[in-house]
């Protein structure tokens, strides 16, 4: 008996050791499915522990970072997600997550919802329609969602979309087939490869890119030390920039523009023709959001806003000067109207979103001057596995720079803390580092006044990112939130308090050489 116990554990091990094997050689997740005697397949996923009854012919895939499955069945495709919850429950997901579907109200067209049980567990069910978006080939727009509660902390979540009509008794067959069943084996990180790499004063990989284009991410991303830009409403209408610079004794030579769908395109020129004279450079940031009850991430979508991304394209590619793009930051926040929370709990739709924009750019001639910037604010909210960071994460060559986001937004209001630069910033940094082979930048971030010493604040951060080497720029917001009522609620400024000056000045005035490369 002894010797068949060790003989079974020894068995379990080497199982384990086969799927490390077959992640390190190109492991496909079709590879855990196996034939059943009733003509269907069986699917198990040993990475979240359950197993699944598909129809033959599905295929199957496990995004990278593990949190989402993904099963085409032909015309219909399916996402499983499993949550496990510290702080909240499972009727917090669900009700949280219906919140965003069910309040846009002018789009999102509601069929059918209710409770349900679903193999002897409580479940939810919502199906539901949103505009067909017709830039996006094969879009499937009718949805049927499934919640399930496998504990009062743990939530399964189903969904389907598809472009005919879904083929509910087929998806309640495999839904209802959901067992936890599976010995879980560890999730080995799949890390973002390089994208450039530099050599003999060479970018490689960046043959598409302009010389000078080429020549400001060596400058600005494989150099030493964290270059400094900032936040300005409007820099180019006044002489604010130029004023900072010189009291600190230090150039800020990187500039951020806020744009969206209804934003004067002219701004761009003027922005890119500022920073060209200057010898400095954008981060330029298109943002849609919600007009008149309208998501305009489906109208973009829908080709409502073609000519103008063409001319913002076209406005690029005749400057011929290197610029940042950011295309719809934050977008695992749910206050952007492209969040999955607000666009059907489906990531999905900002890939196509950031597709769209790559592709007429491209067509355009811009991309050979943009650096491109992959940018999830530095926490999710919701933090739902549908709302991970790596589901909105973009084609591999199609992002150049991750971006960092997350503020010392004070006390103003009381669901908020004081943090200092390490709280906000030293888990974000570790998690990017072990995810993602590329350079990083704070885009915007900034410290409120309220609730705490902001000078003292600026000073720890500056004695901090020193320790933070694959951080290579970082823009300081200049500016102020207002709450609903037009109350000042988070001061960011740089010279509020104007003693905050002397703060940037000890620590960028002592020299403006050039870093050297490394």
């Amino acid at each position: 008996m002894q010797y068949r116990r060790l003989k079974t554990k020894t068995f379990v091990k080497l199982i384990s050791l086969f799927f490390v094997f077959l992640l390190a050689t190109g492991f496909k997740a079709n590879d855990l499915t196996t034939p059943l005697k009733n003509g269907r397949l069986l699917f198990k996923n040993p990475y979240d522990g359950y197993s699944l009854e598909l129809p033959q012919g599905a295929s199957i895939d496990i995004s990278d970072s593990y949190k989402k499955t993904e099963i085409d069945l032909g015309d219909t495709n399916l996402k499983v997600f499993i949550d496990n919850f510290s702080d909240k429950d499972y009727l917090e997901y669900r009700d949280y997550s219906l919140l965003g579907i069910k309040a846009n109200t002018l789009e999102h067209k509601i069929k059918s919802e209710g409770g349900m049980i679903l193999s002897e567990k409580e479940a939810y069910k919502i199906s539901f329609t949103r505009p067909e978006l017709g830039k996006v080939e094969g879009d499937k727009n009718k949805y049927l969602i499934v919640f399930v509660k496998l504990g009062e902390k743990k939530a399964l979540t189903f969904m389907a979309k598809s472009s005919n009509e879904i083929n509910e008794e087929e998806l309640m067959k495999i839904f209802e087939s959901f067992k936890e069943n599976v010995n879980k084996i560890d999730k080995p990180v799949r890390r973002v490869e390089k994208k450039f790499t530099f050599q003999n004063e060479n970018l490689l990989g960046g043959e598409n890119l302009s010389e000078q284009t080429q020549r400001m991410y060596i400058d600005s991303f494989l150099t030493k030390g964290t270059k400094w830009g900032i936040f300005l409403n409007s820099f180019w209408k006044d002489s604010k920039v130029s004023d900072f610079s010189d009291y600190i004794n230090y150039d800020l030579d990187y500039m951020l523009l806020y744009h969206g769908p209804d934003s004067y395109a002219g701004e761009l020129d003027l922005a890119i023709d500022y920073c060209k004279n200057k010898g400095k450079f954008l981060e330029y940031t298109f943002q849609p959001e919600y007009k008149s009850g309208l998501n305009q991430t489906y109208e973009i979508l829908q080709g409502k806003f073609d000519s103008k991304i063409r001319e913002l394209g076209k406005s690029i590619a005749n400057k011929k000067y290197p610029t940042m793009f950011r295309l719809s930051n934050e977008m695992n926040g749910d206050w952007c109207c492209y969040s999955a929370y607000n666009t059907c709990l489906d990531a999905d739709i900002y890939l196509e979103l950031y597709n769209y924009f790559y592709k007429i750019f491209e067509e355009e001639g811009a991309n050979k001057y943009l650096i491109y910037i992959f940018n999830p604010n530095g926490r999710s909210f919701p933090d739902f596995t549908y709302n991970h960071e790596s589901l909105y994460r973009p084609d591999k060559d199609k992002y150049d720079i991750v971006g960092l986001t997350l503020y010392n937004t004070g006390t103003y209001y009381p669901d908020e803390n004081w943090e200092t630069f390490d709280e906000l910033y030293k888990d974000l940094y570790d998690y990017v580092d072990k995810n993602y082979d590329r350079p990083m930048m704070i885009t915007e971030f900034s410290s409120s006044i309220t609730g705490g010493d902001k000078m003292a604040w600026t000073e720890d951060m500056f004695k901090s990112i020193a320790n933070y080497p694959k951080i290579k720029l970082a823009i300081w917001f200049s500016g102020t939130d207002y709450d609903a009522f037009g109350n000042p609620a988070r001061i960011y400024n740089i010279d509020e308090p104007k003693e905050l000056l002397d703060v940037f000045k000890k620590y960028l005035g002592k020299s403006l050489d050039k870093e050297e490369s490394i």
